[in-house]
């Protein structure tokens, strides 16, 4: 860490003292804050006073620069860590599809960048046993994870294998999103919500479903379903009294349903409502 021009010129000043032929120079001994008393004082400053004031400047500025190098190269250092879990998702987002992913003498590269054909938007990698896992997405005209195509899997594939280490076994996952789907009872409040559950303002609405689906779609990517978290989003929506969740099931791919107990890491990274197979009793507060 840089030192203050005060510290470096008190001991350049102590140098000074220990030179017997520099004892002539006076004043003897002079700190830094006896520079800066005589400076506004109407007394004569030595010239090798201000001289060493000077080097003590400069020595300052170079140390500082040098603690910006540091900051430099560390954040280069932190940012290119090769084979963390960070390293890997970061570079699966430059993917770019249908570019040479060359060598140029060091790593491979993309020459040119081209920010049009990164496909892949939404990425999270894990380990799961031996295997490193690389979840993978494109976005669709309404901004949702889509899965890549069999070409963008098998180009992003030959992608993976260029950065990884040497011998890594890895697997791509781009899919459809996962299925959820819920059985839920509802106390609501009929001067807002109708028995059928929506709007009583605008029966096009269904708020308890448009939160179910916000809450499902708004989740990070590879993020966890809970349930105790989807009851308390319920629980803000204007009319609804007390809603509980008899069950929660989920699937992936061509799987069947199982239940949720707590939380559901979702397989694809991202998952939609099954709204046809999801059960909502609702239940007027004027029955309870």
């Amino acid at each position: 860490m840089a030192r203050s021009i005060e510290t470096i010129y008190n001991e350049l000043m102590t140098i000074k003292l220990s030179q017997p032929d520099l004892t002539d120079l006076t004043p003897n001994p002079s700190t830094a804050a006896d520079l800066k008393n005589d400076l506004t004082s109407e007394s004569v400053v030595a010239v090798w006073r201000l001289w060493l004031w000077i080097m003590a400047v400069a020595t300052h500025t170079h140390e500082l620069l040098f603690d910006k190098h540091i900051l430099d190269v560390e954040a280069i250092h932190d940012g290119r860590e090769w084979g963390t879990l960070k390293f890997l998702h970061d570079r699966t987002l430059l993917f770019q599809l249908g570019d040479a992913f060359d060598w140029n003498g060091v790593q491979f590269v993309y020459d040119p960048i081209t920010p049009a054909n990164q496909i892949v938007k939404r990425c999270a990698v894990v380990v799961s046993g031996f295997q490193v896992l690389f979840k993978v997405a494109k976005l669709d005209g309404n901004g949702d994870p889509e899965k890549l195509s069999v070409a963008e899997i098998s180009a992003l594939e030959t992608y993976v294998d260029r950065i990884v280490y040497a011998g890594t076994q890895f697997v791509i996952i781009s899919d459809d999103p996962d299925d959820v789907k819920v059985d839920l009872s509802l106390v609501f409040d009929p001067l807002i919500i109708s028995p059928n559950g929506s709007l009583i303002t605008d029966p096009a609405v269904f708020p308890v479903v448009d939160a179910i689906n916000g809450f499902i779609k708004n989740l990070s990517f590879n993020g966890v379903v809970n349930i105790t978290e989807l009851v308390d989003y319920l629980q803000l929506i204007d009319g609804v009294v007390d809603p509980t969740m008899n069950s929660m099931s989920s699937k992936f791919g061509g799987y069947n349903y199982a239940p949720i107990v707590m939380n559901y890491h979702t397989f694809a990274g991202h998952a939609v409502l099954d709204e046809p197979n999801s059960i909502i009793t609702y239940i007027s507060e004027n029955d309870v």
